[in-house]
């Protein structure tokens, strides 16, 4: 059975990948896990257990034309893309792309979610950014959310390595307004039929929430859990998805309340304008897009 994988969902955080892998994996000709986030190419250690992980993660895909995987770390680790070359010249990226302030304050309030975030503000967040040192390791690049949103920076190792026609660029604006032509674009260029209307993924995932119990929360989610170490040390890796899917995953959500997040301060916003600026002026030339309205 052919297992190689022809296309990747790279990110970005926060901008829809999770309604775009459900839509692709409800495609006959495609193949994607039921899991999201599979570290494949992030690190040099999950590189080095790929066989292992592909033989875990598809074994039940078959002849289907389309087989991919998704890892929005994909984006802002050092060395992916290189990993993924590495893996195959021929790889389809496909790269989701929202406007950069919404992105940082979504995934900032998601990171307060899961108990990964102890900033009380957002701006005290960014601040923590500026003034340390972030290991390049996913959990904590996933929070330096000024960095992750200068997306023409994280897009350029792709472009330079695999060509501007191996690398699709969709913008979430599109994904919600213009759902169909979009989706349709994107099935075109990975050579595979149309996704039908009625397998559209229309729900919206990972809305924001907030723990009923924060504790519980950071105890079973926080990447620097002293429970999670003792867990992770002690399950196999095979196991745990099985874990996540059947009982960790329902009892956060069944412990979680919806939550409508603040509006950002005017003033955070405007200093990530004027930051943004230049760095959206290079994507616009990228994408071919004017993305003045991205403020």
């Amino acid at each position: 059975m052919d297992r190689q994988l022809n296309f990747l969902i790279v990110g970005a955080q926060k901008s829809g990948t999770t309604s775009l892998h459900r839509s692709l994996a409800l495609h006959p000709s495609v193949f994607l896990p039921d899991q999201k986030e599979i570290d494949l190419f992030g690190t040099a250690a999950s590189f080095a257990r790929a066989s292992r992980i592909l033989d875990r993660h598809y074994r039940k895909a078959e002849d289907e034309p389309a087989r991919g995987l998704s890892y929005v770390g994909m984006m802002f680790l050092e060395g992916a893309a290189e990993r993924v070359h590495e893996y195959s010249s021929q790889m389809k990226i496909v790269a989701a792309l929202r406007n950069p302030i919404d992105r940082a304050y979504s995934a900032y309030w998601h990171h307060r979610r899961t108990g990964w975030e102890q900033s009380e503000t957002f701006e005290e967040a960014l601040r923590r950014e500026d003034e340390s040192d972030v290991p390049d390791d996913q959990a904590a690049r996933a929070m330096t959310y000024r960095r992750n949103g200068c997306y023409a920076d994280q897009l350029e190792p792709y472009i330079r390595l695999f060509g501007r026609e191996q690398v699709s660029l969709l913008l979430s604006d599109d994904l919600r307004d213009r759902p169909r032509e979009t989706l349709d674009r994107l099935t075109d260029w990975l050579g595979i039929d149309p996704i039908p209307e009625e397998r559209w993924s229309t729900r919206r995932h990972n809305e924001a929430a907030m723990p009923r119990y924060p504790a519980l929360q950071k105890t079973l989610l926080a990447h620097d859990s002293r429970l999670k170490r003792i867990y992770q040390r002690l399950v196999p890796e095979r196991i745990r998805e099985p874990i996540r899917r059947t009982i960790t995953t329902p009892l956060v959500l069944r412990h979680e309340q919806p939550f409508v997040y603040p509006p950002l301060a005017a003033e955070t916003r405007r200093l990530l304008c004027r930051y943004y600026a230049p760095h959206n002026a290079r994507l616009a030339t990228i994408v071919g897009r004017d993305l003045g309205h991205w403020v």
